[in-house]
């Protein structure tokens, strides 16, 4: 019973935030910020519930939609509507707790909005997700890593730490940030085996190919040649309890050939298409 009413209220509480958030927003306009972890003065870790790893939940993943006011306090948080039922409550309480960097606009505070990412891991790690999310970091190097190091257990609390390093004191300079997370990944290869070090090799390979539908830059045709013929290595390598499904996929994308003459729209799209495969099929 008290369980229930605490949850009850939290749920109250969070739901009157995001109203009277609308309000104080109705007449003003919100900046859109993509990282809104890496804008975190004081992240509130969530109490998530014990019983949720039973229901579970371990290494599931969290979003939530977060508005900031002008002072970098949170007036709303709205979790996503695939937020595990057990974590929700105690993500959006968690958010409202937390305290972001003010952010100014042409010379005066402005409230800003964005997507704040939790991980629940006590022990399940999913290292497909964790392999994709550092091959991220690397490529884009104005993220932060916190979301990346939320999804280690205990397990690999070094590993975690030296991620979060990073992002401590403003952010490491480019040459540190690389370093680190190269000895990370090496750190990492030397744990792992089996069905998890594929995981974890083929998370960061997939990401090389498919993080150039989202870079701002033009497409470099040479690195993404060299990354999708780094496939078929990793097809033949695969363990015998991974999915027909996953290996046809692979090969699917192994196969393809970067064209000098394709129009750069047309090869996103192509990149695009990858991105979408991979989800249905490998994920």
């Amino acid at each position: 019973m008290r369980n229930l009413l605490i949850r009850l209220i939290v749920a109250g509480l969070a739901l009157a935030s995001s109203v009277l958030a609308q309000e104080r927003l109705a007449d003003r306009p919100v900046l859109e910020v993509p990282d809104i972890n890496g804008l975190a003065i004081t992240l509130v870790k969530p109490a998530f519930p014990e019983s949720a790893v039973v229901a579970g939940a371990d290494g599931a993943t969290v979003t939530l939609k977060v508005v900031v006011d002008e002072g970098g306090s949170v007036i709303s948080a709205q979790c996503s509507t695939t937020c595990h039922p057990m974590l929700k409550d105690a993500a959006e309480l968690a958010a409202l707790n937390s305290k972001f960097k003010p952010q100014v606009r042409e010379g005066r505070p402005v409230s800003y909005r964005g997507v704040l990412v939790y991980t629940f891991v006590v022990s399940h790690i999913n290292w497909y997700r964790f392999g994709t999310a550092l091959e991220s970091t690397r490529q884009f190097d104005n993220i932060s890593l916190g979301p990346v190091a939320q999804i280690l257990s205990s397990d690999f609390a070094t590993e975690r730490s030296r991620l979060l390093s990073l992002d401590s004191s403003g952010g490491a300079d480019y040459e540190t940030r690389q370093k680190v997370m190269a000895e990370v990944v090496g750190s990492v290869r030397s744990r792992l085996k089996g069905i998890d070090l594929w995981r974890f090799e083929i998370g960061m390979a997939l990401r090389r190919v498919t993080f150039w539908a989202q870079a701002g830059e033009k497409t470099d045709r040479i690195a993404l040649q060299k990354a999708i013929d780094e496939l078929p290595t990793h097809i033949a390598s695969a363990p015998e309890t991974v999915p027909e499904q996953m290996i046809a996929t692979l090969t699917s994308i192994s196969k393809y050939r970067v064209r000098s003459d394709i129009p750069e729209r047309e090869l996103r799209q192509a990149i695009g298409e990858f991105s979408r495969k991979i989800i249905v099929d490998i994920r």
